[in-house]
Order: C-alpha cells, then structure tokens, then sequence
C-alpha cells in the first residue's frame, strides 16, 4: 500500500511539474511559428487563401484545430498575450500528457516522466509551439492497436490514423512503406501504403479548386533549410556534388526500413523517430523533439548528452529564448548556431547507432580512434623532434 501510493505520488507531481513548467515557458515569448498561426487564422477564419503566405506547409487539419481552439471562450487575461496560444500551449502539453500516459502503461513511470519532464518537450510545446507531437502521437496509438489487434480490424485502424497522422503533419511519411516491408500479405502491403497516403491527399479536396497553386508551391514543393547535417559530417564532398542531400535521406530511410523490417512493430517506431531526424535533409529546432518517445525508451549516455545540446541551443539561439546576457558571453551568432546543429546531431547519431549495434561495439569503435589519434600525435611529435635537431 505504501508503494502504492509513493507511486501515485510521483505520478502526479511529474504532471503537475511538467504542466507548470510548459506554462512557465510558455510566458517567456514566442517565435515566428506562432505568428505564422495567428496570420493564417485570421485568413482561414475570413475564407482567404492562407496557403498563398507560405507560412503554411501542412495539411487542413492544423488549420481547423487552430480556427476551432480561436473560436473558444477567452478564460486567460494576461496583457500582450495571444489568447490563442495559451489556447496552443493548453494543446500541446495535453498531447504531450497522453504520451506520458502511453508510455507509462507501456514501459513504466520513470520512462514516461523521462519523456514529460525532458526539457526538449518542455520547450518545444511551451515555447516554440510546433505540434509534431500531435502527429507522433497519432502514429504512436496506431501502432500500439495494430500491435495489440494483429487481425484485419487493427491493420484497417493502424491505416486510418497513419492518414490522420499524416494529415496533422506528415512525420511519419515513410513509415507506411516500412509497415509495408514487414507485411507479408501483398494486399495488405498494398493498401498500408495507399490508404494513409490516399487519405493525406484526400484531406485537400476542399481546397484544391481554389487555393491548387499556393498548395503545390507551398505544401508539396515546400523545403525546409537543407542543411543536413548527417550528410555533412558522414558523407564525402564527392558524393554529395553528384547526388542530393534530399536523394540520400530518401534513400537511406528506405535502406534502413528493409534493414530492421523484422523488428516488433513498437520497436520499427521508436527507430523511425530517430532515423528520420538523425538521416534528414534539414534540421530545425522543432525536429528535436520528434525522437524523444525513442531517445527515453532507449536512453543512454549519449541521449543524455543529446538533451544537454539541445537545451544549450534554446538558450541562445535567435528562435529560441536567446538569453542576451548568454548570448553575450559566448559571443553566440549564427554561424555558431549552424555548427551546433551539427553537434546535436552527431551525438543523437552515435546515440542512435548504439541503440541499434550495442555499447560494446560502439566503445570499441571510439577505442580504435582513439588509438589511431594516439599514433598519429605520436609520429608528430617524433618528427617535430628530429627536425627540430
């Protein structure tokens, strides 16, 4: 009984810490996603093209959630405070609040509270207000039905909310194919495909006659900074002149999707939240909070290390807090903020390559580099001397 309730005890200050603190953040300011919501919805809400800005690249279904939580009563009254994003922040954080429910009942507390009171989440949620979370989230109860219901009714489910998921925004735009390499039905295989993407296509129908253009351009067109760093660090200049950086996360993703194919189907989703991010073509601030389901299931050190760069990234940079007296004393800009991103993702990667290939395999790997360094410094050093005499 006394275990009992400590553990009812702990439960309930991680949800009432983790809530507090995405609150907190939230009051701290905005960036420019908010204020791309509030243009759009003021152009959705007077029938307007709001694809036409290019500060919507998704599709319908945000759009609606945002007019909907708009058209709400105003509880809060706080001066130079949007109604709506306390509204978004409210959101958010209850997304957030479902996962930590799934993955508790999934692994354990511990593992949940690691996710809820993870300060990429925290921040991302409260203060940059991007909804990837909502897609994940989405994609996450598909799986864990299909994964439960094996038979036609959970594969049929799992496909509606991959749609739905995609809808809200298109994360997991691979993950079908993946769900279709580990199927050994051809006809499910077939329809896992084209029913989440048929449904995603599906979802522009109301506003293709008018707004077809602005939507091509700004949805399907649309790329975000491909500063890929992944490719950067790992792939030769050579290979990169000769074949875009857009080509190898397509590539890889599907390379990678046939290489762990016979994996569970909660385990194929946790590797494609790392994989996508870790492989992609671009890296902004929001994408860091995609793998974070699968960072705290498969924790380690270099995860650890991962959540400390990334909140050293929202001190400073230019979308996130950027603290002025910090971005002062490091002399911060963005050039530096470029290299950081690079960082972040080197470590997320060996993070990511441990979880796949083990520690012992990954520390003997860094103890051969290590060794070759050594000789390297070594010769150095003997043929600095005898030039020296």
């Amino acid at each position: 009984m006394k275990s009992f309730s400590q553990n009812n005890l702990y439960f309930w200050v991680v949800i009432f810490v983790g809530l507090f603190c995405r609150i907190l953040i939230s009051l701290q300011g905005y960036n420019f996603d908010f204020m791309s919501y509030r243009l759009v919805t003021d152009l959705f809400q007077n029938g307007e093209d709001f694809y036409i800005t290019g500060r919507y690249n998704y599709a319908p279904i945000w759009i609606n959630i945002l007019s909907f939580l708009d058209s709400l009563p105003n509880f809060f009254n706080i001066d130079s405070f949007d109604p709506l994003r306390i509204k978004v922040v409210l959101l958010l954080s209850f997304v957030d609040l479902c996962i930590f429910f799934l993955l508790r009942r999934e692994h354990s507390l511990i593992i949940a509270a690691f996710f809820f009171l993870n300060p990429i989440s925290i921040f991302i949620s409260g203060f940059h207000n991007q909804f990837d979370n909502l897609a994940v989230l989405v994609g996450f109860i598909a799986i864990l039905i299909y994964e439960k219901n094996n038979k036609n009714f959970g594969f049929f489910v799992c496909c509606l909310l991959l749609g739905v998921s995609l809808c809200v925004k298109h994360v997991l735009f691979i993950l079908p194919i993946w769900l279709a390499f580990k199927e050994r039905n051809f006809l499910k295989k077939v329809l896992i495909v084209f029913i989440p993407y048929f449904i995603f296509l599906a979802s522009f129908s109301f506003h293709i006659p008018e707004h077809y253009d602005s939507i091509v351009k700004n949805v399907f067109q649309y790329s975000s900074f491909n500063n890929g760093p992944f490719w950067n660090i790992y792939m030769p200049y050579v290979v990169k002149f000769f074949i875009s950086i857009k080509i190898l996360f397509i590539a890889s993703m599907f390379l990678f999707g046939l290489f762990i194919k016979n994996r569970s189907l909660k385990d194929i989703f946790y590797l494609y939240l790392l994989a996508v991010v870790v492989f992609s073509s671009a890296a902004s601030n929001q994408y860091f909070a995609i793998p974070l389901i699968a960072v705290v299931v498969f924790w380690n050190r270099f995860y650890a290390a991962y959540t400390v760069a990334c909140v050293l990234l929202f001190l400073v940079d230019e979308s996130s807090l950027q603290i002025e007296w910090l971005v002062n004393l490091v002399n911060f800009n963005f050039t530096h903020s470029k290299y950081l991103y690079h960082v972040i993702i080197f470590i997320l990667s060996i993070g990511f390559f441990e979880t796949l290939f083990g520690k012992k395999k990954i520390d003997k790997i860094f103890s051969k580099i290590y060794h070759i360094i050594k000789l390297v410094l070594l010769n150095l050093k003997e043929q600095f001397v005898i030039n020296k005499k």
